[in-house]
């Protein structure tokens, strides 16, 4: 048992940092870029830019602008949990608090993808679809940095929680 809790984080990391299966990865592709494309649009039609989503697909008055498998933001959100799973390693974090860090570390990369693929959407609609083109790459480095730095602060957080803790004696 102590064994298995020892080695258990650097084993996750290690799955995280290796490719994941094609399966698993197209699975989750499948949901978040539709996911994405409904986020963006109801955001285009609160800032009166009309547009119409089929599936993964924004239709613009200017074109179409594809939320395609590289901007579901699978790569980011596998990126994330390895960083979540490197830094509760590092820190020698308690279970619930890895785990707690690995949800977080989702949800900011789930919702830093989500203002990414708002970002782009919008810039397609004011500027045309050529303008994405320029942004898309710089925009994802973005949202990783973005993930990576809600991580850190949050693990410092955590760290200074834990070293604030109260130690009390064995009974």
């Amino acid at each position: 048992r102590r064994w298995a809790r020892h080695f258990t984080g650097p084993v996750l990391f290690f799955l995280t940092a290796i490719p994941w299966p094609s399966i698993l990865e197209k699975a989750a592709a499948a949901l978040l870029m539709p996911a994405n494309a409904a986020i963006a649009l109801e955001v285009l039609h609160w800032l009166q830019i009309p547009a119409i989503r089929s599936g993964h697909l924004i239709t613009l008055p200017g074109g179409t602008l594809g939320v395609e498998e590289a901007c579901s933001g699978i790569r980011s959100l596998q990126s994330t949990l390895m960083m979540a799973c490197f830094l509760g390693e590092l820190y020698h974090l308690r279970g619930s608090t890895r785990a707690i860090l690995l949800i977080c570390g989702m949800a900011f990369a789930l919702f830093t993808n989500a203002l990414r693929t708002i970002g782009l959407s919008t810039l397609a609609a004011r500027s045309g679809l050529a303008a994405t083109h320029a942004w898309h790459d710089p925009a994802g480095l973005l949202a990783l940095g973005a993930n990576v730095l809600c991580l850190f602060l949050l693990t410092a957080w955590f760290v200074r929680q834990k070293k604030a803790a109260p130690v009390l004696p064995p009974a």
